[in-house]
């Protein structure tokens, strides 16, 4: 209605819903400059046109004395919404129509209101762009505040629907493409809007969009936007976080009101609908959006552009109205969309957020795993062989393996029983069955159900997966063909991390080569591989090596492959850890993961991942409250996504209970890490590494609380079970050592505490640097083992080298340091 006229587009046949959906009831009674906003109840009074707080006349137009605004002199009323009236004027100085905005309630005005009206002001003037309305002044004439824009004459995209019906599909993709970067300037100068619907894009004689009414807008100083204080913006276009007081608004809000208008723009309804406010909240709030093609026949493409931006989840949108924008000229010029996905996970999908008391957050996250794994990995073969490989690979999901447990097709599923292990069990036995016949496409899903082997942490599956997969490609394809060396660097991490390292050296030694002939040393997938070898060389206590290799990749990596600067120096962060080096790892990791959080969003599995090594660097250092929130909220959020028995989710919640035992409180900690343990055991079985881990961390909770006998029996079958595994002479190993000596030591078994620390410092002295904390440890355990046995002299030189270590990486105030130096003095 802003800075629009009537008369070129007239007022249309108007439907019963119009005034609900687009007379901005969110203003008058939602509206943040409201005295009372941000203090309402959420469960909101129902929103009825009598219950509009009553309009005040704007000026008369008869009158000069009342028309006249200085430079400016009122013409016409162009429209009334929300808190304000718009007015056609005439500036006198430079003989040009605009628009003049004055609040409705006159001179009765409160300041809260007139601040409103100039922050809306002046959020727009910051924003010079062709299709924003320019503002052009503020000011204040006989009490009454106002400000003028640009005069656009044409009519809203509202009042064009109303009078035209939907648009035909490409141009409306044109349209709110243009639109879509519109927004995506004013995100890049900090600006959300938060009220984009139909009735806010005035259309020119041209038929050009233009984006005016800011009276919501929010500046935000980052990518993780603002908290959501109040509920304001119109009903039937407001996003899930909009609802709600709490959530975070940000960029990806305004992606949902662009996906709202393109919604609109084809069906001619919006999102949601209602009887009153009220259910059209309660059905933002719940209800599934309507799939556009049941209203009426669109590509399937554009549908899925529109759904993507309506997503409930603010991570699961377009991360930018940039990356919108691209999709739609994708769709316009008739390329693939990213927003594409495979129709049954999308079922299963859809199914999960209805009935998520029964699906498995996990199966879920695989099987959106599996379809971006698919859709982004078929790029290996040449043009003219995609679609045929794409095919086969897609119906085997499809109708093999998702339609299976889609409870939409096989009505006689069990919803509870839909979880990973269903939807992988399934797809091994089908593909086992020789349900695909190509060895090229068999080895594509090989690598796909690898990848999501690998990601759950079952590395022994994963790894046969993978090796079946590798042979069916070099069958197909050859030794060097782009899918066989991605199997085989999926198999190569694989085999590092189920600590199989001679044959993920031998993998790796021929990736390496082979990418090196074929992509340079430098190239962006050469570098892949080279990060990713540099886990095997760490493991393998090959540390400075792995330290040289790694910043050898991050000097190439700024010129050939700036994008993978943030992961190499995630990975640089780590190791700096091991010689040491914390206020340096802390710094690279806090800009690393700055970087990734820009890149990725704060939900994305990776980011929370990478978020983990921050925080157990604060942890060691001795920030514990950082550390805790830190903890604390990537837990949070892994539960939400994938689940509480996800292995992510699993280690936050060891991590917390490290937390405790840090802080002094081993019964919170027993508590939490016998209940990580007995999941960790359900998950993933005894003989497992990250098992041990918990088990190790539970056997020091337990000296911690004065139950050597307990901690011994627990600590010395996970020793037991390292063995068995091959990993002895692993970091983590040489900690359950530490442990377990301490346990001897308050039992007074001072002889078999000896045996593990002398064993344990003999492998540390080959596989750790001298100033690796964990050898540092080691050697603290040892002081107060000779200080038992009264051998002061050797407590005072093991004590000394753990201080000097300890103060080396975490500075003389640390807990660990300062105990230590009381010891010595």
């Amino acid at each position: 209605m802003t800075g629009s006229t009537q008369p070129p587009c007239g007022p249309g046949p108007a439907r019963p819903s119009r005034w609900w959906r687009n007379s901005a009831i969110a203003r008058g009674i939602f509206d943040r400059s409201r005295p009372d906003a941000g203090k309402t109840s959420p469960a909101l009074r129902t929103l009825r046109p009598e219950t509009a707080p009553p309009s005040r006349p704007g000026p008369d137009l008869d009158d000069p004395t009342q028309c006249d605004l200085g430079d400016y002199r009122l013409v016409s009323m162009i429209g009334r919404g929300g808190m304000g009236m718009v007015y056609k004027a005439r500036q006198l100085s430079l003989q040009r129509d605009v628009a003049i905005k004055l609040l409705d309630t006159g001179i009765w005005a409160s300041p809260e209101l007139i601040a409103g009206l100039y922050r809306e002001a002046r959020h727009a003037a910051r924003l010079q762009h062709p299709n924003i309305v320019a503002v052009y002044g503020i000011g204040e004439s006989r009490g009454q505040a106002w400000f003028a824009m640009q005069y656009i004459e044409g009519c809203t995209l509202a009042e064009q629907i109303d009078r035209d019906g939907p648009l035909p599909p490409a141009d409306a993709a044109r349209m709110i493409l243009t639109v879509a970067e519109a927004v995506h300037y004013a995100h890049r100068l900090d600006i959300l809007h938060l009220d984009l619907k139909p009735g806010n894009l005035l259309i020119d004689a041209d038929g050009q969009p233009h984006i005016t009414d800011f009276g919501l807008a929010r500046r935000v100083d980052n990518t993780d936007g603002v908290e959501n204080d109040c509920i304001s913006g119109t009903p039937g276009y407001m996003a899930p976080e909009q609802v709600q007081i709490g959530p975070r608004l940000s960029r990806t809000t305004d992606v949902w009101g662009l996906g709202a208008i393109l919604y609109e723009s084809l069906t001619g309804r919006p999102p949601f609908e209602g009887d009153d406010t009220k259910e059209i909240i309660r059905n933002v709030a719940q209800a599934a959006v309507r799939r556009p093609r049941g209203q009426r026949p669109l590509p399937p493409d554009l549908e899925a552009i529109v759904m993507r931006c309506l997503r409930r989840r603010p991570d699961q949108r377009y991360r930018t109205a940039r990356a919108l924008a691209h999709d739609l000229s994708r769709f316009l010029e008739g390329h693939p969309v990213s927003a594409r996905p495979l129709n049954v996970i999308q079922r299963v999908m859809q199914w999960a957020l209805r009935e998520k008391w029964l699906a498995s957050a996990t199966g879920v996250a695989i099987a959106a795993m599996l379809a971006g794994i698919v859709a982004t990995s078929i790029q290996w073969r040449r043009a003219e062989e995609q679609a045929t490989l794409a095919s086969e690979v897609n119906s085997f999901l499809n109708e093999d393996v998702l339609a299976s447990i889609d409870p939409y097709i096989e009505p006689g599923t069990e919803p509870a029983r839909i979880t990973v292990m269903a939807m992988l069990e399934n797809a091994e036995a089908r593909l086992d069955g020789q349900r695909v016949h190509s060895p090229a496409a068999r080895a594509q899903i090989g690598l796909t159900l690898g990848r999501a082997y690998f990601g759950l942490g079952l590395w022994g599956t994963a790894r046969t997966r993978l090796e079946k997969a590798l042979s069916d490609a070099r069958l197909s394809l050859g030794n060097e063909a782009d899918l066989t060396l991605d199997i085989e660097q999926q198999l190569a991490r694989t085999a590092t991390f189920d600590s199989q390292y001679t044959r993920a050296e031998e993998l790796y030694r021929h990736l390496l080569e082979a990418r090196r002939k074929h992509s340079g040393w430098n190239s962006p997938i050469t570098l892949q591989a080279r990060r990713d070898h540099v886990q095997l060389l760490y493991e393998t206590g090959m540390i400075d090596l792995a330290l040289t290799e790694l910043e050898s990749a991050r000097l190439a990596a700024v010129t050939h492959a700036p994008d993978q600067v943030a992961a190499i120096d995630w990975k640089l962060s780590d190791l700096y850890t091991e010689i040491n080096r914390w206020e340096h790892a802390e710094t690279l990791a806090r800009r690393a993961l700055a970087a990734s959080r820009d890149e990725l969003g704060p939900y994305h599995l990776q980011y929370l991942w990478e978020s983990v090594s921050l925080a157990d660097i604060l942890l060691l250092r001795g920030k514990w409250d950082e550390a805790e929130t830190r903890f604390r909220t990537i837990h949070d959020d892994l539960t939400r996504i994938v689940g509480p028995r996800h292995p992510m989710t699993l280690t936050m919640a060891h991590y917390l209970g490290q937390i405790s035992l840090e802080r002094g409180d081993s019964d919170s900690a027993l508590t939490q890490l016998r209940h990580v343990l007995h999941e960790r055991i359900e998950v993933h079985g005894e003989a497992h590494k990250w098992t041990h881990y918990t088990m190790n961390r539970l056997g020091q909770a337990l000296v911690a609380s004065q139950r050597p006998d307990e901690a011994i029996e627990l600590l010395e079958h996970t020793l037991r079970l390292a063995s068995d595994a091959g990993h002895r002479n692993q970091a983590h190993v040489l900690l359950v050592q530490d442990n377990l000596a301490s346990a001897h030591i308050m039992k007074g078994e001072l002889d078999r505490a000896e045996t593990h620390l002398e064993e344990a410092l003999s492998n540390a002295s080959r596989t750790l640097p001298a100033n690796n904390f964990r050898r540092a440890m080691l050697e603290r355990t040892m002081g107060s083992l000779r200080e038992k046995q009264s051998r002061p002299e050797q407590a005072e030189v093991h004590y000394r080298y753990a201080a000097d270590v300890f103060s080396e990486g975490f500075g003389e105030d640390h807990p660990w340091v300062v105990d230590l130096r009381t010891r010595l003095h």
